[in-house]
């Protein structure tokens, strides 16, 4: 969530509505219940875009799922494996989460990679967007209902990627199919401020795809502290200050560190090796030392559960040479 001059005031003015509403329990209740009163919103609202290594270079295709013809013009390649990447507030397909993982998985893979730009409400103040989620969430579920009826994606093979309020959107979007689930849901430092109430099919959760993955770097902050998938990660404790952020008093570097862990890891699998624990204080001590290992990657082994712990450098590459 990289911030400019001009974008300070509409944070700290969003700030002062996240102190206002939480302070006012009857008002947090009420925007809960507007936000999963939901419905699907329009190609205006929420756009996808599919780019592979052959369009790459001019930005992808565009898809809508109002459209009645071939999604993507018959561009997309079912027999590739898909990713879907959902950015979180004040961003969008051109900024550095989508970016970003976009080239590492183009770099790493031969894939589909679609992106989902709802920059139209994402840009505006946070309580706006937060209470979008659901209904973003639900449009990226028709849109993947649509992708299984024309193009012969299995759910099983999909995997939906999110960062801050992005992930919560894959969680929408993946707990809207249960039988059978999406198979993979990575949320990136899922956002944690109005998310605290909130209800399975609001947020995401383990719920949310067969096997759902979560990395902290902002817990407590702009991140959640909940654990909420089938394994958690945590990145230097999980929380803010990350090495390197300097004076982040605000968070944003810390909760962008995820992206970057993130992207690294798709390129390199092995860049970090995680340690099962119950927490960061016994990690760091070594109690558990002789626990269960694992990557955190985009990959992730799915015997993995609970909590697992890793450090980083301050800087890229983040990765630590440690061997699991």
């Amino acid at each position: 969530m990289k911030m400019n001059q001009g974008a300070d005031m509409a944070v700290m003015t969003s700030l002062i509505q996240l102190i206002n509403l939480a302070a006012d329990q009857n008002s947090y209740d009420r925007m809960i219940q507007d936000s999963l009163e939901s419905s699907t919103l329009d190609c205006k609202s929420v756009q996808f875009y599919l780019v592979t290594r052959a369009n790459a270079n001019y930005g992808g295709v565009e898809a809508c799922p109002e459209q009645t013809f071939t999604l993507f013009n018959g561009t997309f390649d079912e027999s590739k494996p898909t990713k879907i990447l959902v950015h979180g507030w004040r961003n969008s397909r051109h900024t550095e989460f989508t970016t970003n993982i976009t080239n590492s998985y183009l770099d790493a893979m031969d894939v589909n990679v679609i992106q989902v730009d709802w920059s139209a409400i994402a840009e505006s103040d946070y309580i706006t967007a937060r209470t979008a989620v659901p209904n973003v969430g639900k449009t990226v579920a028709l849109f993947i209902q649509q992708m299984t009826q024309e193009l012969n994606v299995s759910l099983s093979d999909l995997q939906l990627v999110g960062h801050s309020l992005g992930a919560h959107v894959v969680g929408v979007a993946g707990y809207s199919f249960q039988n059978p689930k999406i198979g993979t849901v990575t949320g990136l430092d899922p956002a944690g401020p109005l998310f605290w109430t909130t209800k399975n099919d609001g947020m995401i959760t383990k719920e949310s795809g067969q096997f759902v993955v979560i990395l902290h770097t902002c817990a407590g902050l702009l991140g959640t502290s909940k654990v909420l998938g089938n394994v958690d990660f945590y990145a230097n404790g999980g929380v803010p200050i990350q090495p390197g952020c300097g004076f982040d008093i605000m968070g944003f570097c810390s909760h962008d560190r995820a992206i970057y862990l993130f992207g690294e890891a798709v390129v390199n699998p092995t860049a970090f090796y995680a340690t099962e624990c119950d927490s960061n204080t016994s990690y760091e001590n070594g109690d558990c030392d002789s626990n269960n290992h694992t990557y955190f990657n985009s990959d992730v082994d799915q015997n993995a559960a609970g909590k697992y712990f890793f450090k980083t450098s301050s800087s890229y590459p983040f990765t630590i040479d440690e061997t699991c």
